[in-house]
């Protein structure tokens, strides 16, 4: 007897726990379809020509600033001087 014939045969005896199969299925298979939305969105770049993408860094984009004390300062983006300077 099949693993599948097993599970039909127990969810016989077991109606109640039908729900919940149907429930964890379905939860499954919508995480599935989520991240595999999120990863044929426009912002992930499937990319293999380039082996180090953060050196190409677009001098627009925001990056956290670790360094700072002040809270407010932490994801103010970095002006283009100092990136130039530490790359």
């Amino acid at each position: 007897m099949s693993s599948f014939a097993k599970f039909i045969a127990f969810s016989k005896k077991n109606p109640v726990l039908i729900p919940l199969y149907v429930t964890v299925g379905g939860g499954a298979v919508m995480a599935g379809l989520y991240t595999l939305r999120l990863s044929l969105g426009e912002t992930v770049v499937w990319d293999n020509g380039n082996p180090a993408p953060w050196q190409s860094v677009n001098y627009n984009t925001k990056m956290m600033n670790l360094q700072s004390k002040d809270p407010k300062e932490v994801f103010k983006a970095p002006s283009a001087e100092d990136l130039r300077g530490k790359i």
